[in-house]
Parts: structure tokens; C-alpha cells; sequence
């Protein structure tokens, strides 16, 4: 019989107190097992931790791991263990995890709850956390070897006469890339799968997963510095945007953006304060208002949440323009009674005139908080529903950097078209941009379609590098040459403390 795999990390409740390491000895912790089940012709090779709360207070994650193992390896199976520790006052607290599993680097299932599991002191218990896997096609790379031996480590040369990749060995299982260059790890083998005539390699997709920044990180933390903008104030404040200006003092101070409240206010990775918010699905899009191009699956290209940009969000217009949303992501969390369920999707445009006052979230990302009754708006009856902006999960790149913005430019000899550039795929969002042209400095005017124009319709020529500063006032230079196609940059935001 196949020994059980044990994940075990140190995981206290930032949210509650400070954050500590244990010294107690794992047989003696408060802990919960989370045992992974699977249904489905499918596989992930990651589990990805979407939130954590203890009587419905949701943990802080920040600087936690969140991806387990915490680079891909392998298929994952029915039984596996996935341990957390608690600290000892924890204990009799309901403990509820929502987690998702991924393949390959990206989101494969909805994300699932626990039921809640009353902790104990200095002993274990344990939850079911079951995963609904859709058949999931071989990582890049990770096919057999196409009619010839063995086709070890996720793809090779194949054999000589490999049809197809047709007719390969099993595959043995991303073996560490014996037989053929480039293996690398690939992940799994999958029967000889994908192996497209025998080329197979590549590499797999071992390793560099997306780090899964920002997630539900947790809707307001504990004490810490003060939230962007505060000054003095409350005890406990979360420093969310849109803070009431010189409102500070109470128990929840509110130090949000200009704000002069909460002294104690915690920006959980440039999080903003969770508001209440009415959502509702949209029908699908294919031109969004702030340029996304679709995917090949019908998600968005450089929307980083979701399978392929299926997670997106349209918002009524004002909140679109008056936050800068375009390219923001929005987590969204929904909670009944100590079961909290989160989404995070991408900002991809407005939804004008159909949505009122509520967001639009796309299908794939509103089923995971309305569930099997899927309602046509939610909060539903005794639900809550609050959003708030976070870290967009910008994926690592293949030289093991994050992924860069993206730059599209438009040229035109006529004003109302207007020399002007694109960005997309960043992980905050731009308030600003600014270049040199003619020796001086100038502003470009962000238009409705998310293009930002120079002024007088100036030209842009050669290579330009742009200053783009994003919601958290942190700027970067961004440079590329002025040609019409996409364009890849040398810059991203960096992420929050």
C-alpha cells in the first residue's frame, strides 16, 4: 500500500495575535489534517490556500505559504495529507479552509470548503477537502515519446516513428527527464499523451507555479502599520479604501485612502477595506472597455485569475473610472454563518447600464460563491457579500521572474485618435503615466478605452520608456519599442510588504 504523503506547515492566526513558530512537537500541536479526496478523470499537482478562518475571523496569510507542495513534483492522490498547526489558544475555535487545486501552474477546479472543525488542544482532527477534477489535458512538454522507448521525463525526441506521439510508452511519469532533451521534471507522463509527432520536450511545467499573492488573504489583519494614508486613530482598524476623511477614533478606525483615523489599521498586501457589494453573473464578453483581448477558453489574455482569465469582473462606470479599476483584481467573499467562500477575478471593463449599482462577475467565478442554487444576484438571504481590490496573482515567468506588463500602442494622425498606449497585465492599478518627449516631461490622459494619450497628440517614436505608477504610489519604468504589435516590457509593480 502507497504511504500517505503529509504536507505539514506552521500556521497560526496572524489575524488574532501575533505570528509565532512553534515549539511544540507535532504530535503534541493543535492541529488539523486536511485528507485530499478526488472525483473526476482528472489530476492537479498543487493545492493552492485560498482562505482560512477560525469562527468566521479570516486569517491572515500574508508572507504564509500558500501553494502545497510548493513546487509541482507530480500528480497528487486521494489520501494525501495537508497539516496545519495552530497555537494552543486556538483551540475550540470551528477552523474552515477554501482551497483550489491547480496543474501545470494555473487554477483547475472550483475552489471548495471544508466543513467547520472544532480544534483541540494539542491534538488533531482532521477534514475532508474534495476536489471536482475535469479531465486535464499534459502540461507543455509533457507528453510521451511518440512512438519510441520510454519517453521519460514529460516528452524527449520521441522515436523513429512516432505518429502523432501515438503509441509511446506510458511515459514514466516525468522521470527526470532521462530520455530526451529538455525534460526537466515534466510533470506526470500521462500516458504518452500529447506527444504531436514525436517532439514532445519543451521542458514541462514543472516548478515556477503562480505564487498566489493576494488570494483571501483576510478582510482586515492585525494590528500594524497604518493603513495608506491614516494617521492616528482606532485599535483595530482595516485600511481599506475610501476611509471617511478626519473620521478617526473608533474601535474599527477606518485609516482608508486620505483618511485621519486608525492608528492601527493593517494593509494586508495593499488590500483595500472590504465593502458590501451586490453581485450578479455576466453574459459573456468579447470586447471588454479596458482592451482585453479573449482567450482561446473565452477568459481574457494577461488576466491572471481564474484557467486562462475565465475569473473577470465588469463594474458600473463611475467605480471603474474613479478607481482606476481597469486591470485591478477584486476579491470578492461571501460568508454564512462561519462558512466564508472567496473569489478573486480581473477588472476587465464596465457593464454600463446592466448591472446598476452591482458588478458583474463572469460565470466560472460567480458559480464558486453562489454554488449548486446558483441565484441571479447575490448576497443571497442571510449571506454576506463584501469586495475589496488586492494583489493581482501575477504568474512567474519561464526565467523564474514575475510575468512583465504588456504594452500596446496606437498611432494615429488624428486628435480624436491620438498617439497612445495600452498596459496590461500589471499587478496593481496605474494611476499615472508619464514619458519624455521633446526633452520635457509629460502627462499622458488616460482615455475610456484604457489608452493613454499623449499631449497634442505628440509622437512616439523609437524606444520610450514610461513611468507608470500604480494605487499604492510606487512607480516604475516600463520601456519598449514604439511598434504596433503587443509588446513585452521590463517592468511589474512589486509586490506589498
Amino acid at each position: 500500500m502507497r504511504a500517505r504523503r503529509v504536507f505539514a506547515v506552521r500556521l497560526f492566526a496572524a489575524a488574532l495575535s501575533a505570528l509565532a513558530l512553534a515549539s511544540c512537537a507535532r504530535d503534541t500541536a493543535t492541529a488539523l489534517d486536511l485528507k485530499v479526496m478526488f472525483s473526476g478523470d482528472g489530476t492537479i499537482d498543487q493545492i493552492e490556500i485560498q482562505a482560512i478562518t477560525l469562527n468566521g475571523d479570516i486569517v491572515d496569510l500574508q508572507g504564509e505559504p500558500r501553494l502545497f507542495p510548493a513546487t509541482a513534483r507530480g500528480a497528487l492522490h486521494s489520501g494525501d495529507v495537508l497539516t496545519f498547526w495552530f497555537e494552543a489558544t486556538d483551540a475550540g475555535k470551528n477552523a474552515v479552509v477554501t482551497a483550489a487545486g491547480r496543474r501545470c501552474g494555473q487554477v483547475v477546479t472550483s475552489a471548495v470548503t471544508t466543513s467547520p472543525a472544532r480544534l483541540i488542544k494539542d491534538g488533531t482532527v482532521m477534514a475532508d477537502l474534495v476536489f471536482e477534477v475535469a479531465a486535464t489535458p499534459a502540461c507543455n512538454g509533457g507528453g510521451g515519446a511518440g512512438g519510441g522507448a520510454a519517453g521519460a521525463g514529460g516528452g524527449g525526441r520521441g522515436g523513429s516513428a512516432g505518429a502523432s506521439g501515438q503509441g509511446g510508452a506510458a511515459g514514466a511519469a516525468g522521470s527526470g527527464g532521462a530520455a530526451g532533451a529538455a525534460g526537466a521534471g515534466g510533470a506526470s507522463g500521462s500516458a504518452g499523451a500529447a506527444g504531436r509527432g514525436g517532439a514532445g520536450g519543451g521542458g514541462g511545467a514543472g516548478g515556477g507555479g503562480v505564487a498566489g499573492r493576494g488570494g483571501a488573504s483576510g478582510q482586515a489583519g492585525a494590528a500594524g502599520a497604518a493603513g495608506r494614508g491614516g494617521q492616528g486613530g482606532g485599535s483595530a482598524g482595516a485600511a481599506g479604501r475610501g476611509g471617511a476623511s478626519g473620521q478617526g477614533g473608533g474601535s474599527a478606525g477606518a485609516a482608508g485612502r486620505g483618511g485621519q483615523g486608525g492608528s492601527a489599521g493593517a494593509s494586508i498586501g495593499c488590500a483595500t477595506q472590504p465593502v458590501s457589494i451586490t453581485v450578479m453573473p455576466s453574459l459573456p464578453v468579447f470586447n471588454s472597455t479596458c482592451g482585453y483581448n479573449t482567450s482561446t477558453t473565452g477568459g481574457y489574455q494577461h488576466a491572471w485569475t481564474g484557467t486562462d482569465g475565465s475569473y473577470y469582473a465588469l463594474v458600473p462606470t463611475p467605480v471603474l473610472l474613479v478607481d482606476n479599476g481597469c486591470g485591478r483584481c477584486a476579491q470578492f467573499t461571501t460568508g454564512v454563518g462561519t462558512v466564508v467562500t472567496s473569489v478573486t477575478a480581473t477588472v476587465v471593463g464596465d457593464c454600463g447600464a446592466q448591472c446598476g449599482n452591482s458588478v458583474m462577475l463572469s460565470q466560472p467565478a460567480y458559480t464558486v460563491l453562489a454554488g449548486p442554487n446558483n441565484p441571479p444576484l447575490l448576497p443571497s438571504v442571510g449571506q454576506t457579500l463584501t469586495w475589496r481590490y488586492v494583489e493581482c496573482p501575477v504568474p512567474v515567468a519561464s526565467d523564474g521572474q514575475p510575468e512583465r506588463i504588456r504594452a500596446s500602442m496606437r498611432t494615429g494622425t488624428d486628435v480624436t485618435r491620438a498617439n497612445a498606449v495600452k498596459f496590461l497585465g500589471q499587478r496593481y492599478g496605474i494611476t499615472s503615466v508619464r514619458t519624455i518627449l521633446g526633452g520635457t516631461t509629460v502627462d499622458l490622459q488616460r482615455g475610456s478605452d484604457n489608452f493613454w494619450s499623449t499631449p497634442n497628440n505628440m509622437s512616439l517614436v523609437g524606444q520610450v520608456t514610461f513611468m507608470l505608477t500604480d494605487t499604492n504610489n510606487r512607480t516604475v519604468n516600463a520601456s519598449v519599442p514604439i511598434v504596433l504589435n503587443e509588446q513585452i516590457t521590463n517592468a511589474q509593480f512589486p509586490v506589498c510588504p
